[in-house]
């Protein structure tokens, strides 16, 4: 996320103020926490569960968007600087998404 590796296995995703434009990450078990800005959108169809958008580069996954069970909000993430290296370079890529509980 960013710049930051955020490391497999159970992560929590929260609103991190009232408006929210930034959600924290957490993986306790790896002690890591961040922080990032988002933007509002909408996504063309409404979800059954929360899910998470991943663009997918090789073997590498970036966190792009989560989308919010039962409605058109989405929120979109900062593309990182590698993610963007990659994009540039014509790397090919993939859209992943993952349904998050």
């Amino acid at each position: 996320m960013g710049d930051r590796v955020v490391p497999a296995g159970k992560c929590v995703l929260q609103a991190a103020n009232a408006a929210a434009d930034t959600i924290l990450i957490r993986n306790d078990d790896k002690m890591v926490r961040l922080f990032s800005s988002t933007s509002l959108g909408d996504a063309r169809n409404v979800p059954a569960s929360n899910q998470l958008v991943f663009h997918k580069y090789g073997e590498r996954y970036f966190l792009a968007a989560v989308r919010v069970q039962g409605t058109r909000i989405m929120y979109w993430l900062p593309e990182s600087k590698q993610e963007t290296r990659l994009r540039q370079q014509d790397q090919s890529s993939a859209e992943e998404t993952i349904h998050a509980f």
